[in-house]
């Protein structure tokens, strides 16, 4: 009895006993009563779990199949188009993006304009918070409102350079207001010389990488011209051989042609003087049978008759007249016995016998004699 295997579609693929098919999907299928399918059997359940690595997809795939491109190292699936879609990718180490790149069906995009980074949340009221591993952590170091707008820090700065929260900054007021006006301007100039320095320092790191990003866009520019150059190199010297090897093949073919033509013209002066031998042969027997036609006019024509008063040798034949004719046509011999056999109008008949009744007619003469 035929196994019938049902796929999720409801399908069903049929496998005759005593077969294995190979064709119906990527692994070997079994029929009743089949032997030595332990390899194979082993071997499908390998590929499953390898999910068919290998730099080309599997033979037969059906609907949801995986294959692990070893070319692009990703995970594949066969679709109902019958292609296959990457759906996952491998990352190993940094990950470095070409261009812009959006996240997530809300807008979610990285952006690199004019070599600044941008960073967009389209959603509306989207925050954007970014989290930082401190001390084996994750904490949300920074925070951007995206109803107020606001940036928040969840951390107080320790350090000149540090970001500090508004709190932070009417806490420290309110100690020094309490500790008096001399704290306080202490305090005020402490602050206002870090944030001189912090602009300056934000200045500096401004310039250092618009130099930067210069110096890159110049090396990439270097790098681009020198490429052009070494493919434009390239491609003329390509370009220059292939203009010498066809001119060599140019003036090879010219060659050959000259000498195929030469031998040609030889060829059809030989054609020609056979031809003019030919027509000389045709002429000389065109010759040898006008002559002979001559000759057989001449003897034919001595053999004719004049149509003037001619006289006649051998035995010749006319046209024998209608009984009864009187005219001046000749009269044959066969003209005359007819006629003898006639006197006027009667016919006579000459014998040793009677006649019998059925013999003559009525007019008839019968002339009997006796020898």
């Amino acid at each position: 009895m035929s196994y019938f295997v049902n796929k999720t579609d409801g399908s069903v693929i049929v496998v005759l006993d005593g077969t294995k098919d190979t064709t119906s999907t990527s692994l070997t299928l079994f029929g009743r009563l089949v032997q030595n399918y332990g390899d194979q059997t082993n071997e499908n359940f390998v590929r499953l779990l390898e999910n068919f690595s290998l730099g080309t997809s599997p033979a037969n795939p059906i609907t949801g199949q995986l294959w692990f491109d070893r070319t692009v190292n990703n995970i594949k699936v066969y679709t109902t188009d019958n292609t296959w879609v990457t759906v996952g990718s491998v990352i190993q180490g940094n990950v470095d993006i070409s261009g812009n790149l959006e996240i997530g069906p809300s807008g979610f995009a990285v952006k690199d304009l004019d070599g600044n980074v941008q960073i967009t949340n389209s959603a509306i009221n989207g925050n954007v918070s970014f989290y930082s591993n401190v001390n084996g952590t994750s904490t949300r170091v920074l925070h951007i409102n995206g109803i107020t707008g606001l940036v928040e820090v969840d951390a107080n700065a320790t350090a000149n350079f540090g970001v500090t929260t508004k709190l932070y900054v009417d806490s420290e007021i309110q100690r020094a207001t309490s500790n008096g006006d001399t704290n306080l301007l202490a305090n005020v100039a402490i602050i206002n010389a870090n944030l001189v320095a912090r602009i300056n320092a934000e200045s500096d790191l401004r310039a250092n990488i618009t130099a930067a990003n210069a110096q890159i866009a110049l090396r990439d520019t270097i790098t681009r011209v020198n490429s052009i150059n070494s493919a434009i190199d390239t491609a003329l010297t390509a370009n220059v051989d292939a203009i010498y090897s066809n001119l060599a093949a140019r003036v090879d073919q010219t060659s050959a042609v000259n000498t195929a033509m030469i031998a040609n013209v030889a060829a059809a002066n030989a054609r020609v003087n056979g031809a003019n031998v030919n027509i000389t042969a045709v002429n000389t027997r065109l010759d040898s049978v006008n002559t002979a036609i001559d000759i057989a006019l001449t003897t034919n024509l001595a053999l004719k008759a004049d149509t003037l008063s001619p006289t006649f040798t051998g035995t010749p034949i006319a046209p024998t007249a209608a009984f009864g004719a009187n005219t001046l046509q000749i009269a044959t011999t066969e003209y005359v016995m007819t006629r003898s056999e006639f006197w006027n109008g009667s016919r006579k008949f000459v014998s040793t016998a009677d006649p019998s009744a059925s013999d003559g007619a009525n007019g008839d003469i019968w002339f009997k004699y006796i020898p």
